[in-house]
């Protein structure tokens, strides 16, 4: 891992020197920003420059990534006996019929 941070870093500074006028984030900032990102969004900014493309395709910075983005939640909606069922999750067990919210029709 410091070994990746040590090439971003160099990569941050080659690229700093060359546009001594433009403002920088340190690279860190940068991450941090990055990682509370959509994924959509992180895709298309690794387009901005070599440094964020480096950033974004790191396998620390996409463990990272994967671990601390939320996961949709699917629900699982259906009509049974007139009531409307929904389940967080599906599960053909008998214990997951058990964990089915269940709403009345008759509200």
């Amino acid at each position: 891992m410091e070994q990746q941070e040590e090439k971003i870093r160099k990569v941050y500074t080659r690229r700093r020197t060359k546009l001594k006028s433009t403002w920088s984030l340190p690279v860190d900032l940068t991450t941090e920003i990055l990682l509370r990102l959509p994924e959509e969004s992180v895709a298309r900014f690794r387009c901005v420059s070599k440094l964020w493309s480096s950033i974004t395709t790191d396998p620390y910075f996409i463990n990272l990534f994967e671990t601390r983005s939320p996961r949709p939640s699917l629900i699982l909606c259906y009509i049974k006996d007139d009531n409307l069922c929904v389940s967080p999750t599906f599960s053909h067990s008998s214990s997951g019929i058990e964990q089915v919210l269940l709403f009345s029709s008759a509200y």
